[in-house]
């Protein structure tokens, strides 16, 4: 199904396609978190100058994206083999159908999917404070397991204030979990971020937008694929 999309030419996130757009300039870093097959990464990384780091614990989306990158030619992308979360060990993880590969997630949360053994870490075991403080756009994607991750920044988005996050919003995946859209919302209010859309439509998934206002302006959306 994503492929369908990308295929046919249709933005499938305008939102983060902006964020990458509006935000990355040269010596900058995008962290890509649930990259699966790497179409932002790749985006990202059109510029030569920009750092992408990109999170996927899959096995069959990792084979997929490593082709991506030879068929691109690209050397600014480093690929880590890991789901992130509150600390590292090793899981089972759900493999979606091959058909729909985006919702891979917990066993909890794709209960129909495939289990399979995964790596997992915290984001500042695997990246360093220096790279963090240049992160300027991060994309979380991550089918319910939003707040794992989040949990493990809690102290420490002092060095992430002047990067924004385009998260997607997934009630009912946070719920199988036991957490909330509106835990992710305190948790950057906590943090000195304001957020942009919220979910004036009452949709059952949304995009959102957060950002530092001393560090970082409101995001302006465009319907324009490629970020350069």
């Amino acid at each position: 199904m994503l492929d369908h999309y990308i295929i046919r030419g249709y933005n499938i996130n305008p939102h983060c396609t902006s964020a990458l757009s509006q935000y990355l300039s040269d010596g900058d870093v995008f962290l890509d978190i649930g990259a699966n097959h790497g179409v932002f990464s790749l985006l990202a990384a059109r510029n030569p100058k920009i750092k992408v780091f990109a999170f996927e614990p899959s096995p069959r989306e990792l084979s997929r994206f490593w082709k991506n990158l030879q068929l691109n030619n690209k050397h600014n992308i480093s690929v880590l083999a890991y789901g992130l979360g509150e600390e590292e060990k090793e899981q089972d993880f759900a493999l979606s159908a091959d058909d729909n590969p985006g919702m891979n997630s917990l066993p909890t949360i794709c209960e129909k999917g495939t289990r399979i053994k995964c790596h997992f870490s915290t984001l500042l075991k695997l990246l360093s404070a220096d790279v963090l403080k240049q992160a300027r756009v991060c994309k979380l994607d991550v089918e319910g397991q939003e707040m794992f991750i989040l949990n493990s920044l809690r102290s420490h988005m002092d060095i992430l204030k002047k990067c924004v996050f385009v998260i997607e919003m997934s009630p009912r995946f946070l719920s199988k979990v036991g957490f909330s859209t509106d835990e992710i919302y305190q948790f950057f209010n906590q943090a000195g971020f304001k957020h942009q859309f919220g979910n004036p439509y009452n949709a059952i998934q949304w995009e959102e937008f957060f950002y530092h206002p001393a560090y970082t302006s409101e995001l302006v959306l465009s319907e324009n694929f490629d970020p350069q």
